[in-house]
């Protein structure tokens, strides 16, 4: 990660639109980075309240892509013992099991996949929206589906794990 650049200007926070809601700012994300303090970010709300909008990364004048640095910090967070996170690890890994199989997010299988997590609570919500066709039964699938299951499969395999 290139983090050593940053000279902490705060312009990822002042662009990032969920910022208010963060506990630890994208700048201070980085600068826990530059820190070694990796521990403190991968048990932070900020790493799984990041959209993935990339505004971080596009306002940054020293290049640093904040977002796929994020993105990363996900996939490393899940394997940590101390992260508590449950709820929002279950729905990254469904968010991205979606993508591999489809090549696009199925925003139905996303929905059931998190309702059926969080229990029954929710489930009166999802009637209303397939009514109306918010809804689809049946994925729509990318043309590239085969080529992204692929970066998905290189991925598995640079971080050690077995992919199915």
């Amino acid at each position: 990660m290139e983090v050593a650049s940053c000279g902490q200007c705060g312009k990822c926070s002042a662009s990032c639109p969920v910022s208010f809601a963060m506990d630890i700012l994208p700048h201070q994300i980085v600068h826990l980075l530059q820190l070694e303090a990796q521990q403190a970010v991968v048990t932070s709300e900020s790493l799984w309240l990041c959209i993935q909008c990339g505004s971080c990364s596009s306002t940054c004048p020293h290049g640093i892509d904040l977002a796929g640095m994020i993105q990363e910090l996900r996939t490393v967070a899940q394997y940590r013992p101390e992260v508590k996170a449950g709820d929002q690890i279950r729905f990254h890994q469904s968010f991205l099991r979606s993508i591999e199989h489809n090549g696009r997010v199925y925003d139905t299988a996303l929905l059931v996949r998190t309702l059926r997590a969080q229990g029954k609570k929710n489930w009166k919500l999802v009637w209303p929206a397939f009514a109306r066709g918010k809804i689809r039964i049946w994925p729509s699938r990318a043309e590239s589906r085969l080529e992204i299951k692929g970066y998905f499969k290189r991925a598995w395999l640079k971080l050690g794990g077995k992919h199915a």
